[in-house]
C-alpha cells in the first residue's frame, strides 16, 4: 500500500500538470479571442523506418497517432508520436512486417482507435485494409494493449474515434450480402458503436447501409446512411435512441465527418454535376458554406474543435495543388502563409485539430516536393503582431506549390465525401 507522503506526492505533481495545462489553454483561449491569425511551427513527426507517414489525430496533451510505413515502404503500422517520439503500435500479430494496422483517433486519457489485418484470409477477397486479409476494428488501452473490437457479424471493420468516455463509434460488416456493391465489396457496412466491450449497429432507415463520420464527448455521432453504390445518400445525427436527419446545403447532401461538444459538425458537399466540393458548419440544424480562397475551388471540411474553428484542404479545380486552411470567426486562412521562413513543410491535408489549436495531418517537403510525412503545427501563443498577418510577401509563399504523386491523392480522395477508407491500399511514392 501507498504511503500517505507517496499519494500527496502523486496528488501534487497531478495537480501541477493539470495547473500548466489549463495555463497553457488560457493563453491559447486568449489567443483565440484575438481574431488576427498567429504563426504557427511545423514539425516532422518523422516515419517507422519508411518514407511515408500520415497523421490523424490528435488530443489536449499533444500526443498523435497516425500510421507510417516500416522500411521497404511495404506495409503501414500505426504509431503514437509523444514527446518528439515516435512509437510503433504494431498489429494484432505484434510486431508483424507483413500486415497493415492504423491508428484514427486518441483521446484525452491516451486510448487509441484503429484497425488492424489478421494473418486470416478475407473469404471474399476485400482488401478491406490494403491486403486480402480479415481486417479488424481495434483498441489500444491499458499501456498500449492492442484488443480486437467485435464486428457486426461480418469479417472486417475499422474503428474511427473514441470520445473521453471510452465510447468508440467505426464501421463494422454485416453478414448479409449485398449484390448492389460495386467489387471487390460482397457484406454490408454499418455503422457502430463499442461500449463495454460490446457492438451496437446504428440505424440507417431507410437505407440499408452507412458509414460513421465521427462523435464527442455527449455521444453524439454524426454519418451517412447509404446504399452501397451510394445512389441514395442521408447525413444523420445519432443520440441516445433518436436519429435526426441533419439536411442538405443548396440541396446536396451532407457528409460529415467531425463534431464537437457543442454539436457543430463539418465535413464536405459534393455536386455530382460538377465536381466541385466546398466545406460547411453544421449547427443548430442548419449548414453554411464555408467559403473558398482564391484560386482553391475545391475545399474539405476536415475537423472541428470545441471553439469552432474548423480545419481542412482547399485545392485547385484539378486538386492537384492544395493548402490547408484553419476557419475562425467566418473567416478562412491558408496555414502554409504563417509559418516562419525556412520551414521545411508544405502542410497538404490537415486531419484534425485540438483545443489549443495544434493541427495535425500530411505534409510534403516545400523545395523538394517530396511525399510525405506526418506533420504537427503548433500556434505561437505569444502575442500577435501585424508580421503575422499572411501577406504576398510571406515567406510561406517562397515554397513551390507541390503536386502530391497520383497514388497517394487517390488514397485521399477515397478518405471524403461518400467514399469507403478500406485501408493504405498504397505503395508510398517519395516523389
Amino acid at each position: 500500500m501507498k504511503s500517505r507522503v507517496a499519494l500527496k506526492l502523486v496528488a501534487a505533481v497531478t495537480f501541477l500538470a493539470a495547473l500548466t495545462l489549463d495555463v497553457r489553454l488560457d493563453a491559447q483561449v486568449q489567443q483565440y479571442d484575438n481574431k488576427e491569425p498567429r504563426r504557427y511551427t511545423v514539425i516532422d513527426l518523422g516515419t517507422l523506418g519508411g518514407t511515408f507517414s500520415q497523421a490523424f489525430g490528435i488530443n489536449n496533451k499533444g500526443s498523435v497517432v497516425g500510421f507510417a510505413t516500416l522500411p521497404g515502404d511495404n506495409v503501414v503500422h500505426a504509431f503514437l508520436w509523444r514527446k518528439g517520439v515516435m512509437i510503433d503500435l504494431g498489429t494484432l500479430s505484434g510486431t508483424d512486417a507483413a500486415r497493415n494496422s492504423g491508428a484514427r483517433s486518441i483521446n484525452e486519457e491516451g486510448e487509441i482507435t484503429g484497425y488492424s489485418e489478421t494473418p486470416v484470409s478475407d473469404p471474399f477477397q476485400e482488401h478491406f485494409c490494403g491486403h486480402a486479409l480479415i481486417c479488424l476494428p481495434v483498441v489500444w488501452r491499458d499501456g498500449l494493449k492492442i484488443t480486437a473490437l467485435p464486428t457486426l457479424g461480418g469479417n472486417n471493420g475499422q474503428a474511427f474515434a473514441i470520445n473521453n468516455r471510452g465510447q468508440v463509434v467505426g464501421n463494422a460488416e454485416t453478414s448479409e450480402q449485398d449484390p448492389t456493391c460495386p467489387p471487390p465489396l460482397v457484406l454490408v457496412i454499418k455503422p457502430a458503436v463499442w461500449e463495454k466491450g460490446e457492438v451496437r449497429a446504428l440505424a440507417t432507415t431507410p437505407f440499408r447501409e452507412g458509414l460513421v463520420g465521427g462523435n464527442n464527448n455527449k455521444g453524439q455521432v454524426v454519418g451517412n446512411a447509404e446504399t452501397c453504390d451510394f445512389s441514395a445518400v442521408r447525413a444523420l445525427l445519432w443520440e441516445k435512441d433518436e436519429v435526426t436527419d441533419m439536411g442538405a446545403l443548396g440541396g446536396l447532401v451532407l457528409a460529415p465527418v467531425a463534431i464537437n461538444d457543442k454539436g457543430q459538425a463539418t465535413g464536405t458537399v459534393t455536386d455530382p454535376t460538377t465536381n466541385i466540393n466546398r466545406a460547411f458548419l453544421w449547427q443548430d440544424g442548419v449548414a453554411s458554406d464555408l467559403g473558398s480562397l482564391p484560386g482553391y475551388p475545391q475545399v474539405h471540411g476536415n475537423s472541428i474543435n470545441d471553439r469552432g474553428q474548423i480545419v481542412g484542404q482547399t485545392c485547385d479545380l484539378a486538386e492537384q495543388h492544395c493548402t490547408v486552411f484553419l476557419w475562425q470567426h467566418g473567416v478562412q486562412t491558408d496555414l502554409n502563409t504563417v509559418v516562419p521562413a525556412g520551414s521545411s513543410l508544405y502542410m497538404f491535408d490537415p486531419a484534425g485539430i485540438n483545443f489549443g489549436g495544434e493541427i495535425v495531418g500530411l505534409a510534403i517537403d516545400g523545395s523538394t516536393g517530396a511525399c510525405c510525412h506526418a506533420f504537427l503545427a503548433i500556434p505561437d501563443d505569444s502575442e500577435v503582431t501585424e508580421n503575422a498577418t499572411p501577406t504576398a510577401e510571406s515567406e510561406a509563399t517562397q515554397h513551390h506549390k507541390p503536386v502530391l504523386p497520383e497514388n497517394v491523392r487517390k488514397m485521399l480522395q477515397q478518405r471524403r465525401g461518400f467514399g469507403r477508407l478500406l485501408g493504405p491500399a498504397i505503395t508510398p511514392s517519395t516523389n
